[in-house]
């Protein structure tokens, strides 16, 4: 496997570059695309919760996909995601759906901007626990500890994605080369 630029040190360090996307930054990283599981899609009806609405709109039909990429058996991330349906074209909606299309495509458009980046680990915010929990409970391994990052994406300036992409610290420190698989607990950013 080639190895397309200098290895990051820690998990963080993925989540930290922004201006790709996550799948573009793992295959720079383990030299390959990974490949994405959709583990499961679900259409949310208003009322919506309040940290979803507002920023989306409060009397559209939410999609929440919770995905994942990895590489062969190995589980590079799980992500959840939340688009307004109302607030993408009706085809760009419909291959979501139909899962022709997945963000990481979609969020290649130059149209489409990323911002208001909080990045965490899986002890800072129990509320992000449990919800990955409820939603991959069986799917996959369990992916403690994990760090993550939450943003917002806005088409034409209109917040239509909230995005929430977590990412296993025992399959990067295994990845990055890190002595037995492990390395120090991952730390709040500041």
């Amino acid at each position: 496997m080639k190895r397309v630029e200098p290895l990051a040190i820690d998990a963080f360090d993925i989540l930290r570059t922004t201006d790709r996307t996550l799948g573009e930054v793992i295959e720079s990283i383990i030299g390959v695309p990974p490949s994405l599981e959709v583990i499961g899609q679900w259409r949310l009806e208003p009322p919506h919760p309040a940290w979803v609405a507002p920023p989306l709109s409060r009397r559209s039909v939410v999609l929440e996909r919770c995905t994942g990429y990895r590489n062969g058996p190995e589980p590079l991330s799980q992500n959840l995601a939340y688009v307004d349906l109302s607030r993408v074209e009706p085809d760009i909606a419909l291959r979501l759906e139909s899962g022709e299309l997945h963000l990481g495509q979609l969020f290649l458009r130059k149209d489409i901007e990323k911002f208001g980046f909080e990045f965490g680990t899986d002890a800072d915010d129990a509320g992000l626990v449990a919800k990955l929990r409820a939603r991959v409970a069986g799917a996959i391994a369990d992916l403690h500890p994990f760090v993550w990052r939450r943003y917002y994406a806005a088409i034409e300036g209109l917040v239509t994605f909230i995005v929430i992409e977590t990412l296993p610290c025992a399959s990067w420190w295994r990845l990055l080369g890190h002595e037995n698989g492990q390395q120090r607990a991952p730390s709040r950013l500041v």
